[in-house]
């Protein structure tokens, strides 16, 4: 159980003219309870010449939210700077604005069974499938109701499967193809209700998005085919995988209550990855993702929602989209060296590509591409220091952002509000080992 009163002020509207931003005051008091329990039974045994390793069991959960909303206060505009030591005028102040105006209880209920087996045909081949059969609940509750956001019920029975196939080539290498299936039922939404808000923007897409009554549950299809390889007699792995995620049956709203229809999207992509030791010295870690993706809803929302044509079917038209904050390439690694005096010098980088802005998960408003602009690229480097002092005691100095990098990690689905990544920061340490 989770307990949590939260007061919050968030800015917006910047206006470059006057340097002042408007800020707004939310709050909410919630609390979360959880009950899980798994039971599985495993079991090795031979049918001939296969070797089975099965695992069966049930699974059970309740999940339940309520959460006492209250008002939105705005405040007036705010002249940047905001004040030389940083502080921020018209902040929340500790106290809840007046009384709660909704309340909000959502309980979801999951029942699951599944049967996983892994065979080893011989010594170099083996095959991996199953299935996990699930029944899942919603009850939620928004009092006072409205007509965007009415109490309903929703239940589905839906089943998961996965199987694979690996080939060991060599003792040292393997490759393997696999493809799974995994659901997502309408109403998931515990974890990810505004819970701060009151009226229909309380729950997106309860009236007619991805958690509306009506939704149909969607089908994630994962495709995977990779290698694995051991390299310097085992002590460096190296990896490589292509992929494809293909999400069916999203709930496209029309933001005005209303469903547009069911699209898709499409996720292709290659991962690389390099962990272990060139020799005794010298230690790499290093990965790189390159991926595309795609929303392949209608050829013409227009049609599909009988709206006339314009601002209103312009703002829909996002087929062949790539979706909102899925930069197409990363990359990270990190080096380190030690010496034989007990010294060990490391350097690494990450980088993360643009994307777009906009919005992911739920597309109850779809932002098309560029109308939020972008996310910009950035490169961040770091170092590391250590020296073992003694055989028991290590010094070590890590320094992060090592160049100072004003960067963004993150921003609201609009870019008004851009969550920036830390600065340099130096970090002393110290092992003790007895």
């Amino acid at each position: 159980r989770t307990n949590r009163d939260a007061i919050f002020t968030i800015p917006a509207g910047y206006d470059p003219l006057t340097r002042e931003v408007s800020t707004s005051q939310l709050g909410y008091a919630r609390e979360n309870t959880l009950f899980s329990n798994q039971t599985n039974f495993a079991h090795e045994f031979e049918t001939g010449k296969f070797k089975h390793n099965i695992s069966t069991g049930i699974e059970l959960s309740r999940e339940k939210s309520e959460a006492d909303r209250f008002g939105t206060a705005s405040n007036p505009g705010t002249g940047l700077p905001i004040s030389v030591d940083g502080s921020f005028p018209n902040r929340a102040n500790g106290d809840f604005i007046g009384a709660a105006t909704q309340f909000s209880e959502i309980k979801i209920d999951t029942f699951a069974a599944y049967l996983y087996d892994t065979i080893d045909l011989n010594d170099k081949w083996q095959i991996t499938g199953g299935l996990r059969l699930e029944h899942y609940r919603l009850d939620l509750e928004n009092i006072p109701g409205s007509a965007g956001v009415p109490s309903f019920k929703k239940d589905d029975t839906y089943l998961n499967g996965k199987l694979g196939l690996v080939h060991k080539p060599k003792e040292n290498g393997s490759i393997y193809a696999s493809v799974g299936l995994s659901a997502l039922p309408p109403g998931s939404l515990l974890s990810n209700p505004d819970v701060s808000r009151t009226g229909d923007n309380g729950f997106p897409g309860a009236g007619g998005g991805v958690n509306n009554p009506d939704a149909s549950t969607q089908q994630n299809w994962n495709y995977e085919l990779g290698t694995k390889w051991d390299l310097f007699d085992g002590r460096l792995t190296t990896t490589a995988a292509l992929f494809h995620t293909n999400r069916k049956n999203i709930t496209i709203s029309d933001g005005r209550g209303g469903t547009l229809g069911e699209g898709e999207q499409n996720l292709f992509g290659i991962e690389l990855g390099a962990a272990g030791k060139i020799n005794d010295h010298w230690t790499i870690f290093g990965g790189f993702l390159a991926m595309n993706s795609e929303r392949d809803h209608f050829d013409d929302l227009r049609n599909a929602s009988g709206r006339p044509e314009g601002d209103l079917a312009d703002r829909y038209n996002v087929n062949g989209d790539e979706l909102a904050f899925s930069p197409k390439y990363s990359a990270n690694l990190w080096t380190t060296y030690e010496f034989d005096n007990g010294l060990t010098l490391g350097g690494g980088m990450q980088y993360v590509g643009s994307s777009y802005v906009g919005r992911t998960d739920d597309h109850d408003r779809i932002i098309p591409n560029g109308i939020a602009g972008k996310l910009p690229d950035y490169i961040v480097f770091n170092a590391l220091a250590s020296y073992e002092l003694t055989e028991d005691i290590t010094l070590r100095l890590n320094v992060d952002n090592v160049f100072d990098e004003v960067y963004a990690v993150s921003t609201n689905w609009g870019a008004s509000r851009a969550f920036l990544g830390a600065p340099r920061t130096f970090t002393i340490s110290a092992d003790w080992e007895f």
